[in-house]
């Protein structure tokens, strides 16, 4: 299992220098700290041997130079300490989110939105804390400690061990403890991501939740995981609070050893400074010690975060790049489907043995009734699942053996929830590809010409550095014709549309029309349509019913034959949805 202390190494590391800094700072202030008791012993034995005033006053101005240069350092440990952190858990959220890019569709329709926000954001945050504060307060009072207990071994070696003896025993307390409270606090951070991911469900449902009256279920559902959340962590704060018995056995130590270097005094085994040494050391140690008994408190919650961001990292994406890729040949792409099988992770088959060719520059219309297997056609041919069975081809290459960074540069796949991001209109074409370089702006307003866009640009206050965004009030006509720009600016071979007109009024969809028409030239498209009509610029259909390939010809072939099901469908007039 993968600890906290060694998970935060490994991105420590990546920041040597600094780390070296850090380091040299946590003795210089830890040494400082110690100097303070030994100037203290030095000066209470000088004045009670009458030593000459300027020698008493040397001691006190060092002790409060000490001090002043123990506060600075105080504040540099701060400084670098949270500079590093930072660096450190920046990293780490990066390497979080890219993971989740990579990892397939079948791990995201299984985990919330809202879990992975607190996976990537909350979990290293607590990170951020151990590192910038925990780490260094645990390190600096830990030196302390075993600096003061080494000076009463020195001072006399049986203060020492009384000192040692109920340090061990705070220290077995604590150890025995820490188990329990791990779990307990992974068991907390699980209960709240599934209260986050409610949470997101239930706010991106608020209109049919109103709509329905269901009000009263969605407060219900997020106080019961309210309530969940609230029992793990008061489960968690109690176990933990067993360990604070530790500070109470050695605060009974540090009376322990003062009784004893009493008792030594009076024997003449140690002077008056000698026993305002063990007091001083005593009250050193305290103060870190309680902080060190909150910070393992807070250490708690934290190794819960980085056992699941551990387990998060360790996730293997099922979609992989192939070890040793093939280029797929330049413009349209022909398309193959050879006995391919594919099944959900439920178990339940979605597409069953599936043959078909599609010659390179053809216009694929796939219909079927919902639940037929059209949108895990597409989303085979964009690879975002790999087929159990067959083999998915393009331009005579199986997707499997293209690298995913060309495949997704080569086919182009807008579904019917076209995402939006909040940005410019130029972000949006280019999705914030090499901060835009990768298209010009001459580029990115000949494809917005091509597509019949010019009015549309003209009408943006700001042109391509016009804002976009949900806020903003874009409408579903509005946002599929930036999604089609977008693809235009890429230059696929292939084009996937999932419905392209479903969401549009007649006014945007005669623009989408016109558009369309530019996009498919010299490119292979398959469009997966609910409606006939939507398929008029086919050449090619596909027909699938239960997974299955039901019809799959020429248009025109089919459109002649009166046994085909798509001439049945024309003949009767069926413009509707094949629901």
């Amino acid at each position: 299992m993968i600890t906290t202390s060694s998970f935060a190494l490994a991105y420590l590391r990546l920041h040597r220098g600094r780390l070296l800094v850090l380091g040299v700072l946590l003795v210089a202030g830890s040494l400082l700290q110690l100097a303070g008791p030994l100037i203290l012993r030095t000066f209470v034995d000088g004045a009670g041997r009458m030593a000459p005033l300027a020698g008493l006053l040397a001691l006190a101005i060092a002790y409060c130079v000490c001090a002043g240069l123990q506060q600075l350092a105080a504040v540099a440990e701060g400084y670098v300490a949270t500079d590093l952190a930072m660096r450190s858990t920046n990293r780490l959220r990066q390497d979080l989110f890219d993971r989740c890019l990579r990892l397939d569709l079948a791990f995201h329709q299984v985990t919330s939105p809202g879990a992975l926000v607190q996976r990537i954001g909350q979990d290293p945050a607590l990170l951020d804390n151990v590192l910038s504060r925990m780490a260094v307060a645990l390190v600096s009072n830990g030196l302390i400690v075993l600096g003061a207990v080494a000076l009463l071994l020195v001072l006399d070696w049986r203060v020492g061990l009384v000192a040692i003896a109920f340090l061990v025993l705070a220290a077995m307390i604590r150890v025995r403890t820490a188990g329990l409270v791990t779990r307990a606090w992974v068991q907390v951070r699980a209960v709240a991501a599934e209260m986050y991911g409610a949470l997101e469900e239930l706010l991106g449902a608020t209109e049919d939740i109103a709509g329905a009256g269901a009000g009263v279920y969605a407060e219900r559902r997020l106080q019961q995981s309210s309530r969940d959340v609230l029992r793990g962590t008061l489960r968690a704060v109690l176990l933990d609070s067993a360990g604070g018995a530790g500070e109470t056995a050695f605060e009974l130590g540090t009376t322990a050893a003062l009784a004893a270097a009493i008792l030594l005094h009076a024997h003449g085994r140690l002077t008056v400074g000698d026993v305002f040494m063990v007091a001083a050391c005593g009250r050193l140690c305290l103060a870190p010690l309680q902080a060190l008994g909150r910070q393992v408190q807070d250490l708690q919650p934290a190794g819960a975060a980085v056992a699941r961001i551990g387990e998060l990292l360790s996730m293997e994406p099922a979609v992989r790049d192939a070890p040793h890729p093939r280029l797929l040949p330049e413009g349209a792409l022909e398309v193959e489907f050879d006995g391919v099988g594919f099944a959900y992770a439920d178990g339940q088959a979605a597409l069953a043995s599936i043959d078909f060719m599609l010659p390179a520059g053809s216009v694929l219309g796939v219909l079927g009734r919902t639940g037929s297997g059209k949108t895990t056609l597409a989303r085979l041919l964009a690879r975002l699942y790999d087929p159990q069975r067959g083999s998915v081809r393009l331009g005579g290459v199986a997707v499997a053996d293209v690298a995913l960074d060309q495949l997704r540069q080569r086919v182009a796949y807008v579904s019917q929830d076209v995402q939006i991001v909040d940005g410019s209109l130029r972000d949006n074409l280019t999705l914030f590809a090499d901060g835009g370089g990768r298209a010009s702006e001459t580029a990115l307003r000949a494809a917005l010409h091509a597509l019949g866009l010019d009015g549309w640009l003209a009408a943006r206050p700001d042109g391509l550095d016009s804002r976009l965004g949900t806020a903003l009030g874009m409408s579903a006509g509005e946002e599929q014709l930036v999604a089609l720009a977008r693809v235009f600016v890429r230059e696929p071979g292939l084009v996937i549309l999932d419905e392209p007109s479903a969401r549009l009024d007649p006014v945007t969809e005669s623009r989408l029309e016109t558009a369309m028409d530019r996009l498919l030239e010299r490119r292979t498209a398959v469009i997966i349509a609910h409606r006939v009509e939507t398929l008029e610029r086919a050449t090619h259909l596909l027909v699938l019913e239960d997974g299955a390939v039901a019809e799959f010809g020429s248009r025109g072939g089919l459109l002649a034959d009166p046994r085909s099901r798509y001439s049945q469908l024309r003949r009767a007039g069926l413009a509707g949805l094949l629901d």
